[in-house]
């Protein structure tokens, strides 16, 4: 425990250090709280099909994590459970995300994941509980309601994207995670929103 503490730690003081800021550009507030989706899309320049396209200036990528602070859960097959925390903390979200079946936790993970101006994008990190080494992901929303996250240092160079992640919120309480390897969806879940 004292060393996952200890290299989020770290991490956020990277982050910090790196020049990730707060994002202070400011999205005309909606009458409700459901994300609405634009009504023109944006084609992408890139020549690989997983890359989505780049996020518009208008989205304030802050604002729209948001969505995801709160407890939720997605049945992942007969006993498997896959539940996910975000809480916001200054300027940055951290997540706390566990599978599990029949009551026993079989992965567990932490995710740190803060705004990075010069790329309008946020910057993801992760560590878990069966793998040594920490992953980083550029992690953006393309619209209010969808959001992609690849390996980070990937969107610098399109043709060698292998996996895409995928999240599109259907409502404030439900979205759908897709997992896509080599231009081949692998999973999707429902995720619903429990509190």
């Amino acid at each position: 425990m004292k060393i996952l503490c200890l290299t989020l730690t770290i991490v956020f003081c990277l982050i910090c250090s790196t020049g990730l800021l707060a994002q202070t550009t400011q999205t005309k507030s909606n009458q409700s709280n459901v994300p609405q989706v634009p009504t023109t899309q944006t084609k992408s320049s890139q020549s690989n099909a997983l890359i989505p396209p780049a996020t518009s200036s208008k989205i304030s990528q802050i604002d729209l994590m948001k969505i995801w602070i709160g407890t939720w859960k997605a049945e992942m097959g007969k006993d498997i459970i896959s539940t996910m925390e975000c809480k916001s903390i200054y300027n940055a979200f951290e997540f706390h995300s566990t599978i599990e079946t029949k009551g026993k936790v079989i992965v567990d993970w932490k995710n740190l994941v803060g705004y990075d101006k010069s790329s309008d994008r946020m910057i993801e990190s992760e560590v878990m509980n069966n793998n040594s080494e920490m992953t980083l992901y550029s992690f953006w929303f393309s619209s209010p309601t969808k959001c992609q996250k690849i390996i980070l240092g990937d969107d610098d160079n399109p043709d060698k994207v292998k996996i895409v992640y995928t999240y599109e919120f259907k409502s404030p309480d439900n979205f759908i995670s897709t997992e896509v390897r080599n231009n081949k969806t692998i999973n999707s879940y429902s995720f619903q929103k429990v509190k």
